[in-house]
């Protein structure tokens, strides 16, 4: 999954993407996933509703939640090994051609007893 994680709020639906990677992941198996992180907050597009939540001041509603690699052990520790985090940057889009970054977890589906 690439940079749709930090669309999906703090309503529960991360903890449903994660349970349902765990459940479709052999065990062993590789689960990537990126985020956008704490860099890409831009305080002239953006305004912070909370800690690490911001809101596009031109666009209402379009909530973007800033990842860390706290947040990801967090959500995906119980039932993935986290082997690696790599942070990186890419352009958003050709109407706005600025560079966002991202954080990739790579983690590894737990043993199951």
């Amino acid at each position: 999954s690439h940079r749709v994680l930090h669309l999906l709020g703090t309503n529960g639906l991360v903890r449903a993407f994660e349970q349902h990677a765990s459940r479709v992941l052999k065990n062993g198996g590789l689960l990537s996933v990126s985020a956008r992180n704490e860099k890409d907050f831009d305080k002239d597009q953006m305004k912070l509703l909370a800690p690490g939540i911001a809101e596009y001041k031109t666009r209402p509603g379009h909530i973007i939640r800033f990842w860390n690699q706290d947040l990801f052990r967090e959500t995906f520790s119980d039932n993935f090994d986290i082997l690696d985090f790599i942070d990186g940057t890419e352009i958003e889009s050709q109407k706005n051609p600025k560079d966002t970054h991202f954080t990739i977890m790579l983690a590894r589906r737990k043993l199951s007893m």
